[in-house]
């Protein structure tokens, strides 16, 4: 489980890396799945396995946040918008 954000009842870690699938499937010479793993700045929570949907539709950068909210979706948001909503009171 991620850290829960409790007042906004959202799940989420900031991205300090993106591990993607076809970087690997090209050095292995395979076809891709299209996902990746996103990779906590927070190294004592585990990655997270994103599928393709996930990366066309989201387009995460490094520094921003994943987010899961209370529905079940999972979203990409930049650090400053993450940030400023979730973190400051």
């Amino acid at each position: 489980m991620y850290p829960k954000y409790q007042s906004h009842r959202v799940e989420a870690f900031k991205i300090r890396e993106i591990e993607y699938d076809a970087d690997k499937a090209h050095v292995l010479k395979r076809e891709t799945d299209g996902s990746a793993i996103l990779h906590p700045e927070d190294k004592t929570l585990h990655a997270k396995v994103v599928d393709r949907e996930y990366i066309q539709s989201q387009k995460p950068k490094e520094g921003g946040y994943w987010v899961k909210f209370e529905n079940g979706s999972e979203h990409w948001l930049s650090e400053n918008f993450f940030e400023e909503a979730y973190l400051k009171n």
